[in-house]
């Protein structure tokens, strides 16, 4: 794991979602269509639409770039 993301990372809370049982009602707020995928939410509790990274393989540079914009 990439030193850097692992820094920027600290400061996020990591959910994880089941998404195969009975939750299409997430899945459609958070429009992950076809997991995995990272979805931010920033501090006022707001999706950050613009930065999810769903169904994508994602390297460290593109994931560090996404978390340093999250505030």
């Amino acid at each position: 794991m990439d030193t850097k993301v692992i820094a920027e990372s600290q400061r996020f809370v990591a959910l994880t979602v089941d998404l195969t049982n009975d939750t299409p009602a997430i899945a459609k707020q958070y429009e992950v269509i076809n997991p995995p995928g990272l979805v931010f939410i920033g501090s006022n509790g707001a999706p950050r639409k613009e930065l999810h990274l769903i169904n994508k393989e994602v390297g460290a540079e593109r994931l560090l770039r996404a978390l340093k914009k999250v505030t």
